[in-house]
C-alpha cells in the first residue's frame, strides 16, 4: 500500500474514533440533562446509533469518498449494525453511571 494510501486509512480510523467521542459526550450530556425516562432504552440506543452513523457517513458522500445511495443492503448492514452496538454500549455505561 502506498504512503498516501496509508495516511488515507489512518485519518479515517481517526475521525471514526473523534465521532465516537464528539456522539458519546454529546449522549452523556444530554443523558444527565434530560429527565429520566424522557427517551425509552431502545430510543436513546436508536438515537445515538443514528447519531454516530450520520456523522461518519456524511462525510464521506461530501468528500466525494464513498455514495450511501449506491450502497447494497450487505453495505448497509455492515454499517448500521457496528453503529448500534456503538449505541447499545454507550447507553449501558451511561446507565451504569446513574446514581
Amino acid at each position: 500500500m502506498a504512503p498516501r494510501d496509508n495516511r488515507v486509512q489512518g485519518l479515517g480510523r481517526l475521525s471514526g474514533i473523534a465521532v465516537g467521542v464528539a456522539v458519546g459526550v454529546a449522549a452523556g450530556l444530554l443523558h444527565r440533562a434530560l429527565p429520566r425516562g424522557a427517551f425509552t432504552a431502545p430510543a436513546e440506543v436508536l438515537l445515538t446509533g443514528a447519531a454516530a452513523m450520520a456523522l461518519a457517513d456524511v462525510p464521506l458522500k461530501l468528500l466525494g469518498i464513498s455514495d450511501p445511495a449506491s450502497w447494497e443492503p450487505a453495505d448497509w448492514a455492515s454499517d448500521a449494525i457496528p453503529h448500534l452496538l456503538y449505541g447499545t454500549v454507550t447507553y449501558a455505561v451511561l446507565r451504569a453511571g446513574d446514581t
